[in-house]
């Protein structure tokens, strides 16, 4: 279970970058999920065309393979962001209470590790998408259907950034809270 201090801010108390990077985090996630819808009614209409019209609607397996990715990278932000990222935090949240110095300041560690590790995702992916970009590398061939690869990179890397981002913020509300500066922001 959550605690109060660990929701985002309310809107009114963001810095306005912040708030303006809110709105883009929340974006993020509904285009996440607007992929989701997408690729459902692809799947139902793949399914019904087997089954009516005996033939499979083409490339419906290389979109859905592709688009895993950009749905988690266009997701993740939106979930740290509210808290809802699977993980124990019963340990935690009872050190939060109990020593509140110890606990938010390893909230903060382990919020700069996600960070970082976000942060080389990015770095990584970087060279990857230049590629895919500038060599109009594509994945597929079943049936002739191709799949540009280069916005799967795109998304991933401004995800990966978004979700860089979104850590660090939460380190900072964790380190305020661990110096007894509360989570004004």
């Amino acid at each position: 279970m959550s605690h109060q201090s660990d929701q985002p801010s309310a809107p009114s108390r963001l810095h306005p970058l912040e708030r303006v990077f809110a709105g883009g985090v929340f974006a993020l996630g509904a285009m996440g999920t607007g992929l989701v819808l997408v690729l459902a009614a692809l799947i139902i209409a793949d399914v019904l065309s087997r089954e009516i019209l005996g033939r499979a609607v083409p490339g419906v397996p290389e979109l859905v393979a592709m688009s895993m990715v950009s749905i988690v990278f266009l997701q993740l932000s939106s979930a740290l962001r509210a808290e809802r990222l699977t993980r124990n935090g019963s340990f935690i949240e009872k050190l939060c209470e109990t020593r509140p110095v110890l606990g938010h300041g390893l909230e903060a560690a382990f919020s700069l590790a996600g960070a970082l590790a976000f942060a080389m995702i990015v770095y990584t992916t970087a060279p990857y998408f230049h590629f895919a970009w500038t060599s109009g590398q594509y994945f597929g061939g079943v049936a002739g259907f191709f799949v540009p690869v280069w916005p799967v990179k795109l998304v991933t890397l401004i995800g990966g950034t978004a979700i860089s981002i979104q850590f660090l913020l939460r380190m900072g509300k964790h380190l305020r809270l661990a110096l007894g500066r509360g989570a004004s922001r």
